[in-house]
């Protein structure tokens, strides 16, 4: 992609911080409510900032977790301080099995993990849409993006779950049924909404020409 780490720089939060946000309400995203409260923390300049807490709390888990949340697409470039400042991981990944951080990529090692979603949140925050969204009939406006429709690409008899999403069900959109053709793919993407076995961390080139064009990249 072109896109290359600069100079990484790792920040405590205070005390008062991490009590208010280390169990962060996802639900409630007005702009005095914490998580955008929780992004004006971010440090001034041209870079992303990162956000580790403890844990997200939400009402609405059910069969999909939440892993990650950015500010908002694109974010606010060379602007610290505002409430869409930044992206949020949950730190909680780190602790998975440390067994499999040995070698190559593995999402189950927990640092892979955590590295995944941060690329996948920082992507959104340089102008990176889904791919592919949950139901299956919204996508990315990037030509060279595999799409993934629910009404073509999902088995007959689990069609009738295109129109709604139960969060108690397994997602249909999956990586499973996404990486069949060109013609239902993207399950693979690092922009893919739902982040599974198939998952791979792939980027078009169009993605990559989008991400290259944020002031942030230097």
């Amino acid at each position: 992609m072109g896109i290359c780490l600069g100079k990484v720089t790792f920040y405590d939060l205070p005390s008062w911080a991490a009590t208010r946000f280390g169990a962060l309400d996802i639900d409630s995203t007005g702009p005095c409510d914490d998580l955008d409260q929780m992004f004006t923390l971010s440090v001034a300049g041209n870079q992303l900032n990162f956000f580790l807490t403890g844990s997200f709390v939400t009402k609405s888990q059910g069969q999909v977790r939440v892993a990650g949340i950015d500010g908002t697409i694109p974010g606010p470039s060379a602007f610290g301080g505002t409430i869409h400042s930044g992206a949020v991981v949950n730190g909680a990944d780190l602790a998975g099995s440390a067994s499999a951080c040995a070698g190559a990529f593995n999402l189950s090692c927990g640092a892979d993990l955590t590295a995944y979603i941060a690329a996948h949140e920082g992507g959104h925050w340089m102008g990176l849409y889904h791919t592919t969204e949950q139901l299956g009939d919204n996508f990315d406006p990037i030509a060279d993006t595999p799409k993934c429709p629910c009404d073509t690409c999902v088995p007959a008899n689990l069609r009738s779950q295109c129109s709604s999403f139960d969060p108690n069900v397994p997602p249909v959109v999956s990586g499973a049924n996404c990486t069949k053709s060109t013609s239902c793919g993207g399950g693979e993407n690092l922009m893919f909404w739902l982040l599974d076995d198939a998952s791979t961390g792939a980027l078009s080139c169009e993605q990559g020409a989008v991400m290259r064009t944020n002031p942030v990249v230097q």
